[in-house]
C-alpha cells in the first residue's frame, strides 16, 4: 500500500488540462490535492477492511443498484467544488502517461 501511496502522489509524468475543455473552470491547480486525498481516502477504507475486501478497494465497481454509495473520487470531487459533469469527467478520465 505504502508503495502504491508514494508512486501515484509524487510522480506526474502527464499533465492534466489547465482548464475544462467545455466550462473553462481552473483544473490543474486541484489535480494534485485530489489525487492525494482519493488515494488516502482509499487508505483509510482498506484498513478497516479485511485482507479478501482490500483489493476491491481499488478495483471498486462503482455505481450499481445494490452500490449506491459515493466513491472516494466523488467524495474529493464534491470537496473541490467541481459539481460539473465537464469537468469531473477530466479529473476521473485523466490518466498519467509514464
Amino acid at each position: 500500500m505504502d508503495i502504491y501511496y508514494i508512486h501515484y502522489t509524487h510522480y506526474y509524468p502527464m499533465i492534466i488540462p489547465i482548464k475544462c475543455f467545455t466550462c473553462g473552470n481552473v483544473l490543474a491547480d486541484k489535480y494534485r490535492f485530489y489525487q492525494e486525498q482519493v488515494i488516502k481516502k482509499k487508505i483509510i477504507i482498506a484498513k478497516s477492511k479485511s485482507d479478501d475486501d482490500k483489493q476491491q478497494i481499488f478495483n471498486m465497481v462503482y455505481l450499481t443498484k445494490e452500490n449506491a454509495q459515493k466513491t472516494a473520487e466523488g467524495e474529493v470531487l464534491d470537496h473541490l467544488g467541481l459539481t460539473n459533469v465537464c469537468c469531473r469527467r477530466h479529473m476521473l478520465t485523466h490518466v498519467n502517461i509514464e
